[in-house]
């Protein structure tokens, strides 16, 4: 009798921590905090010398404070029993453990979906004032859509997904989506294999990435990426909206493409915190975000590519964002949209959310009106700058 009340107490808190969001807080406090991180102040002017004294000590940790402090997808808080929890939760035994009953008051915890609308919220860069907003909500949180369907539907998923034994450390929110996905293209015609992939690269990875680091640039539209957390692993990132090919069957050449790639490798390096110069750069570390569709069809993850810097280390000057990126560029860009402004790419048209953007046509507009690269050889001289200088190596073992 008393295994039974604790058992009930156990699910009673992990409804009351589903319902109140904690899921979802983590990422959000570890958005604010990278937020705090990444912002420079012009009014703090540390001890130089105790800066460069330090910079030994520090070497050592910096590289796991980063990927805790920029780490906005790991989930920090485990609310499943102790025994359950460590580096790699197993949501999936603790699933299969529950009862019917339980199983039914666990995803009625979600709240009809809103904590997987939080996370996808994120994901998709609502948050950050991304223009695209809502569009992976609609898609992911299948709540409000499909609700009359009764939660039975995620209950039988939730039991067929953790049947599998590869599936036990998918959380239950990536779980939702995934139902949600299944859901949809079971009543939508034309879905998409996006659930399948999904599953596969939870299965490999554990969630999608968010902070990362770009290692190199293998074409105009795909870059190769590092991610910091939960472990270090690199992948490839095709840049959603972006393509090789335009209409009537023009395809970039391969001077284009290296002009594209280098404006690309451009951006890798920033100026140094705290000197707030060039003497002294680091890596670039920008945001993934998320549009409708989550994958190419080869399988490939899509994102957008958002970058808080807004200065960039040339090997011989610097250039600002505002230099190449029409707007508040101060305030970070989205790399994709940069692309495009300056005409080095095609825009892909099959990317629906990309289309259905007003800003994204304006990016095109602007590049054929002023005849830029692909589409009249014009050219800025920033832009020139930034291709034929490239970046300069990253030096964080400096003094100013």
């Amino acid at each position: 009798m008393a295994g039974l009340i604790l058992r009930k107490i156990q699910v009673f808190i992990i409804v009351m921590l589903l319902g109140a969001g904690c899921f979802a807080a983590p990422w959000a406090l570890a958005q604010t905090d990278s937020a705090v991180a990444e912002k420079k102040s012009p009014d703090v002017k540390p001890d130089v010398k105790a800066e460069v004294n330090s910079k030994e000590e520090n070497a050592k940790t910096e590289e796991a404070q980063t990927a805790t402090s920029q780490a906005p997808l790991a989930q920090d808080v485990c609310a499943l029993p102790e025994s359950l929890c460590g580096d790699k939760p197993k949501f999936g035994s603790y699933w299969n453990s529950l009862s019917d009953s339980e199983r039914k008051i666990i995803l009625q915890g979600f709240d009809v979906g809103l904590t997987a609308a939080g996370q996808t919220s994120y994901l998709e860069g609502q948050e950050a004032g991304n223009i695209r907003s809502g569009i992976l909500d609609r898609r992911m949180n299948m709540g409000e859509t499909y609700s009359g369907l009764g939660i039975e539907l995620f209950v039988d998923y939730f039991n067929k997904l953790y049947t599998d034994p590869a599936n036990n450390n998918i959380d239950w929110t990536y779980a939702w989506m995934l139902a949600s996905l299944s859901i949809q293209n079971e009543i939508v015609e034309g879905g998409d294999n996006d659930e399948a992939m999904l599953k596969q690269f939870l299965q490999t990875y554990g969630e999608l990435p968010g902070w990362v680091r770009i290692v190199d640039v293998k074409d105009v539209n795909v870059i190769e990426v590092e991610v910091l957390v939960p472990e270090p692993y690199r992948l490839s990132v095709r840049l959603r909206g972006v393509s090789l090919k335009g209409g009537d069957g023009k395809t970039l050449t391969d001077d284009q493409k290296q002009r594209g790639i280098k404006f690309i490798k451009s951006l890798a390096a920033t100026r140094g915190y705290p000197f707030e110069n060039c003497n002294c750069t680091e890596m670039v570390r920008p945001q993934l975000f998320y549009g409708a569709n989550l994958f190419a069809a080869d399988g490939t993850l899509e994102a957008y590519v958002r970058i808080n810097e807004a200065n960039f280390c040339l090997l011989k000057n610097e250039v600002s964002a505002t230099e190449f990126h029409r707007g508040n560029a101060d305030d970070g860009f989205i790399l994709n949209e940069a692309i495009l402004e300056n005409g080095l790419a095609y825009m892909d048209e099959e990317s629906s959310d990309y289309v259905e953007s007003d800003k994204m046509m304006q990016n095109i507009d602007r590049a054929k009106d002023k005849g830029l690269n692909i589409y009249g050889k014009k050219t800025m001289a920033p832009v020139e700058r930034m291709i034929k200088q490239g970046p300069k190596p990253v030096n964080q073992n400096c003094v100013p």
